[in-house]
């Protein structure tokens, strides 16, 4: 069992429109995220290629916010990358219903709609499950939990997908604003599981580089404000702020820092790892180029401990950067 991708802000979609980043309390969950993701109509927001590659099966998870006015519209789903296609949920033809659609790319085709008016202009939680996409899948839709649609057959249809390696979130329509926060993509049932994310809250034991943790604690991307070396072996450490309150297991741990170097640069890799007690796994070095993009580091234990995460350790780490060669 296993997290297949996670993500929250625009760091994580990089590949499709620059989604708006919206800071109104009430789209998102003040206790796990920062913000929540829009994409401005008629772009599509696209997050990063699944580490594990492409799918045909998983649960797939988000908070989300819109007002349900209506259209028949997608909000929020599986992409292709190098595409517009996919599998998505939205608003329904009726307001306060949500459907569940295909893209070809150029048609959407309706699969299936609740049969009830279940949506209301608040954060829910929307968790899919897909099983076996193609000839003979299985597809069902749960918004907090409640079972509200669920489709059977074909669904592949005109669209042509075999599979899928991203999350995608299309603007809808005018009507319908769309907020999206706590992503989740895994291979078990996602309906009792949250994204939190922690960000850089001062300082780490190591502070070899050049700058401060403010400058990469943005809530929107800024690659002006960086901390930088030209020196390779050095480390660079952050605490982070803490999880939220609770009692609860810690499935996965994701690092994500964009990075990019200069011509000539004595750097050409970063290697994304993590301070625990004291002890640093810096992990495996990732290529730069001069252009910024976003590195990523998924663990699903501790690397240093070798055994799943406690929420004690989650709450002490420190995010290693190590410039190399």
């Amino acid at each position: 069992m296993a997290i297949l991708w996670c993500g929250g802000e625009d760091i994580d979609f990089p590949n499709g429109a620059v989604p708006t980043v919206d800071l109104g309390i009430t789209h998102f969950r003040t206790a796990y995220a920062r913000c929540g993701l829009l994409a401005v109509q008629p772009t599509v927001v696209k997050g990063t290629i699944f580490p594990g590659g492409a799918i045909t099966s998983c649960w797939l998870s988000c908070r989300m916010f819109t007002s349900w006015a209506g259209a028949n519209s997608r909000s929020f789903g599986l992409g292709v990358s190098g595409s517009n296609k996919g599998l998505f949920v939205g608003p329904g033809t009726a307001a306060s219903t949500i459907c569940l659609s295909t893209f070809d790319g150029t048609t959407r085709v309706v699969l299936a709609s609740e049969l009830g008016t279940s949506m209301s202009a608040t954060v829910h939680k929307i968790d899919i499950q897909l099983v076996n996409w193609g000839a003979s899948a299985t597809i069902r839709v749960y918004v907090d939990g409640a079972l509200l649609i669920t489709f059977t057959g074909n669904s592949v249809g005109a669209t042509g997908i075999a599979s899928f390696d991203s999350v995608f979130i299309p603007q809808p329509n005018t009507l319908n604003a769309t907020f999206v926060s706590e992503v989740i993509v895994a291979d078990e049932d996602t309906r009792d599981f949250s994204l939190s994310t922690l960000a850089p809250s001062a300082a780490g034991t190591t502070d070899d580089w050049t700058g401060a943790f403010t400058d990469v604690n943005e809530v929107t991307i800024n690659d002006v404000t960086v901390v930088t070396t030209d020196t390779p072996g050095l480390d660079e450490q952050f605490n982070l702020t803490n999880l939220t309150a609770g009692s609860f297991q810690v499935r996965n741990v994701k690092i994500v820092a964009r990075s990019a170097n200069t011509v000539g640069s004595a750097v050409n890799t970063v290697a994304l790892g993590v301070n625990v007690g004291g002890t640093v796994d810096p992990g495996a070095p990732q290529a730069v180029t001069t252009a910024f993009v976003p590195l990523e580091r998924f663990m699903s234990q501790n690397p240093v401990t070798a055994a799943n995460w406690t929420q004690t350790e989650a709450d002490a780490l420190q995010v290693n950067l190590r410039s190399g060669a």
